[in-house]
């Protein structure tokens, strides 16, 4: 399941599980637009019935715009899952950047119609091609910077983080259903 599913997070034995995937063939970077699918995937380990009401998504574009996207069910749906069964799901994500994130989460009513918030986990969204091309120009523009730096000035400017050789990932967030 690891394999398929790269993200997962469980809140009171609900698991929600999601595997992301850049689609180039519906992206138009000269437009400015971005677009990845990603799949999720449901499980109810815990020991009573749920049904999932609700979504609220939190997504993060490459210029650190958030988003705040609110829904009923997902996709149409508002499914109920009975102890060791699951649902899953396919949607999409547009941006206008070739890099963001997305995290959130889904309330679920238990039998006894109190609510659970359920954590969707934080999983990034990078288009590969885009994401390389602009590190190699940020290494190579940190490296003319670097060699005209004045060496008074103990801190030579760099490109974000995100796009140095080993940098951490973009820190971004979420958008659809």
């Amino acid at each position: 399941m690891k394999e398929l599913f790269q993200h997962a997070a469980t809140t009171e034995g609900i698991t929600v599980r999601v595997a992301v995937n850049f689609l180039p063939e519906q992206s138009r970077p000269e437009q400015g637009k971005w677009v990845w699918v990603y799949h999720i995937r449901l499980e109810n380990h815990s020991h009573e019935r749920v049904q999932l009401i609700s979504r609220h998504w939190r997504i993060t574009d490459g210029q650190a715009m958030v988003s705040h996207v609110d829904g009923e069910g997902v996709v149409g749906e508002q499914p109920v899952l009975a102890p060791g069964k699951s649902h899953d799901y396919v949607s999409g994500c547009p941006l206008a950047t070739p890099f963001g994130s997305m995290e959130g989460f889904y309330t679920f009513h238990r039998e006894d119609g109190t609510p659970l918030e359920v954590r969707i986990p934080f999983f990034p969204l990078s288009a590969p091609a885009t994401a390389e091309r602009e590190r190699v120009s940020c290494d190579a523009r940190n490296a003319t910077l670097n060699a005209a730096h004045d060496e008074a000035d103990p801190s030579p400017p760099q490109c974000p983080a995100r796009l140095r050789r080993g940098g951490a990932p973009p820190e971004l967030h979420p958008r659809g259903g």
